[in-house]
């Protein structure tokens, strides 16, 4: 098999002060991914033998073990496009001796053996010669035409990276470059094992952020069946199911992660008890929810954060008041943060990642903490909500005085409120156009919900009710060639950012 062209890791942060030098050596980080190659090559002929092991007890011609280790190893676009069905004969040859996977045994220990020869002024003679050795045997064994015996396929490997690291351990001095080659060996470890879930992971975009910084062991709950089939496409496990409905056969998760979704949650007693049995003692778990006390300063439109969606309203204080009742402390301060949740919004939140203090799940000691200052915040978002609707509704009747006819564009919340208030709610609504698919066909206040597409023979304005998505919605008709008169809702600047 001819050796593989492989691009090295070279990167360095670029968020560096004016003539710094950069954070990594070409020494240090020539040992650091030294470490990490070697330690890959480890996992993954460790990965191979387990799964050789649990096949002994299938039938003969029983395929379905593979599909999963390719899945573990975030590769199965590449082994789909290469070879297609998951045999064993398959899942060995790209996992061991492919040289065009940058993850096989192969290409791991050709890159550990780049980055060994580069710097062996710094390493001891006996590392660099077992690091060579281990990479002379598996070009040899890749090269065979017969077929590989797996158990010992792995075994090799596997004493060949035990070899390299104690002779690391007892020949080098323990010094930075050592340091080094430790670093990259722990944080492979800790890719390769860290199993983290999300939960309500929507078409699992977070999944994918966390895959692109080299997490592989990524799952998603959601209660959508297509939201599960969305994510699945992408190469994750996924399962139909909610923070109160775990599925049975999800086991146990290092980390898990709760990003905007307690706020929907009814019963926070039975979700929080339900979530129990997906940690164990050293799980940690991260949550981010709306930030109730900001919302008066992102008030995009009137009452936007008490939806029938969002029926629980956290501050810091009160996010964590919650977590302690279940056993979970703060690992550290909670953080706020802005969302832009669309081109024309900003949306507040906040984050904290809990863990357990002990080993059981015993309620943590710490009192309550009443946060004095959350009633007053929400009220005072609640009048300047009044205060919005009352302005959007006075703007909307000097707008369409004189039209007997308006459509309506958008058909979320904002619109069903306008739609009890004058003007609108004696308009005459000609059509109602609708960008989200699963509201076409269907009808708001009698009238057929339309596809942008469908919007042909309508020459009565249109009233944008959203202030979320308006500048979307704006190219959208731009782009359809609608020359209709348009109608904002924004009476004034958005007050984001705007001081309490």
């Amino acid at each position: 098999m001819p050796n593989p062209t492989l691009t090295f890791k070279t990167e360095v942060s670029s968020n560096k002060m004016p003539h710094s030098k950069p954070l990594l050596s070409r020494v240090a980080e020539s040992v650091y991914w030294l470490g990490r190659y070697t330690e890959r090559a480890e996992n993954v002929a460790r990965f191979l033998d387990v799964n050789h092991n649990l096949t002994l007890d299938h039938p003969l011609g029983y395929s379905d073990q593979w599909q999963p280790i390719v899945d573990t190893t975030g590769d199965s676009d590449l082994f789909e496009e290469r070879y297609g069905s998951p045999t064993q004969d398959n899942v060995v040859r790209f996992l061991a001796f492919d040289s065009n996977n940058p993850n096989s045994i192969y290409s791991c220990v050709l890159a550990a053996r780049e980055n060994a020869r580069s710097v062996r002024e710094t390493i001891s003679s006996e590392l660099w010669q077992a690091v060579n050795n281990l990479y002379l045997w598996i070009t040899t064994e890749s090269r065979k035409s017969e077929a590989t015996d797996l158990p010992t396929l792995c075994y090799q490997v596997r004493m060949g990276c035990h070899l390299i690291f104690g002779i690391l351990h007892g020949t080098m001095s323990h010094n930075e470059a050592w340091q080094f080659i430790r670093l990259g060996t722990l944080l492979e470890r800790a890719d390769k094992t860290t199993r983290i879930l999300d939960i309500g992971c929507a078409n699992g975009g977070l999944l994918e952020a966390l895959r692109a910084l080299g997490f592989s062991n990524l799952t998603g709950i959601d209660p959508a069946p297509i939201c599960v089939a969305n994510t699945r496409q992408r190469g994750f496990a996924a399962y139909v199911g909610s923070l109160s409905a775990i599925p049975a056969e999800v086991p146990p998760f290092d980390f898990v992660i709760l990003s905007h979704v307690l706020e929907h949650v009814r019963d926070l007693h039975s979700a929080m008890t339900s979530l129990r049995p997906l940690l164990h003692p050293a799980s940690s778990v991260y949550i981010e929810v709306p930030d109730a006390t900001r919302y008066c300063q992102f008030l995009n439109a009137p009452f936007e954060d008490f939806n029938t969606e969002h029926i629980n309203h956290f501050s810091a204080t009160c996010l964590h008041n919650l977590m302690r009742q279940y056993g979970l402390a703060p690992t550290g301060p909670a953080v706020a943060k802005v969302v832009k949740s669309s081109l024309d919004t900003l949306y507040p939140a906040v984050f904290a990642t809990y863990s357990f203090g002990s080993t059981t799940s015993a309620p943590v000691t710490t009192p309550i903490t009443k946060d004095e200052s959350l009633k007053g915040r929400i009220l005072q978002y609640a009048g300047l909500s009044t205060d919005l609707m009352r302005s959007m509704n006075q703007h909307l009747s000097q707008e369409l005085a004189n039209c007997p006819e308006v459509a309506l564009w958008g058909t979320g919340q904002l619109a069903m409120k306008l739609l009890n208030d004058e003007p609108l709610r004696t308009a005459r609504i000609r059509a109602c156009i609708d960008g989200n698919p699963v509201n076409q066909g269907k009808q708001l206040r009698g009238i057929p919900i339309l596809a942008p597409s469908q919007l042909t023979g309508i020459d009565c304005p249109i009233v944008i009710t959203t202030t979320q998505h308006e500048t979307e919605i704006r190219r959208n008709i731009d782009g359809l060639g609608i020359s209709n008169r348009l109608v904002s809702l924004r009476v004034q600047e958005p007050l984001a950012g705007a001081s309490l």
